[in-house]
C-alpha cells in the first residue's frame, strides 16, 4: 500500500504533463518562471504595446527589431502582457 502513495502522484503528474503537451494547457497551469528567467520579447516598433513569450504568434506582425529584455524592463518601457501568450 505504501507504494501506491508514492506511485499515484507520479502517475497523475505524468498524465497531466502529457495531456498538457498534447492539448495545450491554460496559461495558469504552465509555470512562467522559466520563460521569465530567459526574458521576454519586445517589438521595438513605435506602435508596439506588449511583451511576448518566445513562441508568441503576436510577434509575426512585428516589422521592427525584436529585443529580449526582462519583464521589469518591458514594464518600464510601458509594455503590457500580450493577449495571445500571457
Amino acid at each position: 500500500m505504501r507504494h501506491f502513495r508514492v506511485l499515484i502522484p507520479r502517475v497523475i503528474t505524468t498524465v497531466l504533463i502529457s495531456w498538457c503537451a498534447l492539448h495545450g494547457a491554460p496559461r495558469a497551469m504552465v509555470p512562467q518562471a522559466s520563460a521569465h528567467a530567459a526574458g521576454v520579447l519586445v517589438c521595438m516598433s513605435p506602435e508596439a504595446y506588449a511583451y511576448h513569450d518566445h513562441v508568441c504568434r503576436g510577434l509575426a506582425r512585428c516589422r521592427a527589431e525584436v529585443w529580449t529584455v526582462s519583464v521589469q524592463r518591458a514594464v518600464a518601457m510601458g509594455r503590457k502582457p500580450c493577449g495571445y501568450c500571457y
